[in-house]
């Protein structure tokens, strides 16, 4: 979901979240038949902000439609709404690289956040541990 008030690209959300489902599936199975210990765990990717290029406006703009980037929060908690984690993941895809190979690099930025955002539910649902938020150099640097 988008968070409140943000008006994003549906079919980015879309992708985002078929991803995580993806990635998701069997790990969510094998948890959910384990013995009920009483305790829930509630996760929502949330989508704080996302500019996606994409179709027509990548395909004859190419570079000049500018890059894509994702910034998808965690809302981690558990059964009583108490707050477990709030990690943030962010993904970015150069003007210039997806222009020039037509969106590829926007659509596998979408799959990367993805990535990024589930493997620090796997890593992290035994022991909190943290894990790779996918910032680069030039996020740091704002």
């Amino acid at each position: 979901m988008f968070k409140d008030g943000y008006a994003g690209d549906m079919s980015g959300l879309t992708k985002i979240n078929e991803n995580i489902q993806k990635d998701m599936a069997s790990y969510v199975d094998t948890w959910n038949k384990r013995p009920d210990n009483g305790r829930t765990l509630i996760i929502e990717p949330i989508v704080e902000e996302m500019q996606f290029k994409h179709g027509a406006k990548r395909i004859l703009l190419g570079p000049l439609a500018g890059s894509s980037g994702v910034l998808l929060r965690l809302k981690i908690t558990d059964a009583t709404g108490v707050t477990i984690a709030s990690p943030e993941f962010f993904q970015r895809a150069g003007a210039m690289a997806a222009g020039f190979i037509f969106g590829v690099h926007d659509n596998l930025m979408l799959t990367r956040v993805a990535n990024l955002a589930t493997d620090y539910i796997i890593a992290n649902y035994t022991t909190a541990k943290g894990g790779p938020t996918g910032a680069d150099e030039k996020a740091l640097a704002r």
